[in-house]
């Protein structure tokens, strides 16, 4: 018996141990990055779509093996930066369209500038497509008043 088939049984396992798939990490590294481009360009839902998918791919793709390859701990960590940079670029549009709405100066601007491009003032259109006053809008959720 030579040396190879003597230890042949201690190396076994190791050879059926599944390898990596590497289009798995690949997925994820792509789906990491589009949701860091897109976390800008549409805010909220497609982006933690697939900030949410490549996460899961980037996981999955590690299979039985102890540690992910380097593209799919890319994937995993662009994935999570385009989730937060998309839930800060949402919580700011959000407070900005608040603070533009509770400016009396900046809301006079954007209904004068939508009257003459829609021939309505944005006050007049939210009323007739939703029924809603702005004024009466505004103090139901206490945001009535200028900025301190």
């Amino acid at each position: 018996m030579n040396n190879e088939q003597q230890y042949d049984h201690l190396f076994r396992d190791q050879r059926q141990i599944p390898r990596r798939d590497s289009s798995l990490d690949s997925a994820a590294m792509t789906l990491g990055i589009v949701s860091i481009g897109i976390s800008f360009l549409m805010p909220v839902f497609l982006p933690l779509i697939l900030g949410t998918i490549g996460i899961i791919v980037a996981l999955i793709s590690r299979g039985y093996q102890p540690h992910l390859s380097r593209s799919a701990r890319t994937g995993l960590t662009c994935s999570i930066i385009g989730i937060v940079g998309n839930i800060i670029f949402a919580i700011v549009i959000f407070f900005s369209a608040i603070n533009l709405l509770r400016s009396g100066e900046m809301r006079d601007e954007m209904n004068r500038i939508s009257s003459q491009m829609y021939g309505y003032s944005m006050d007049e259109l939210l009323e007739s497509s939703f029924g809603y006053d702005m004024e009466d809008l505004l103090n139901q959720f206490g945001l009535t008043g200028e900025e301190n």
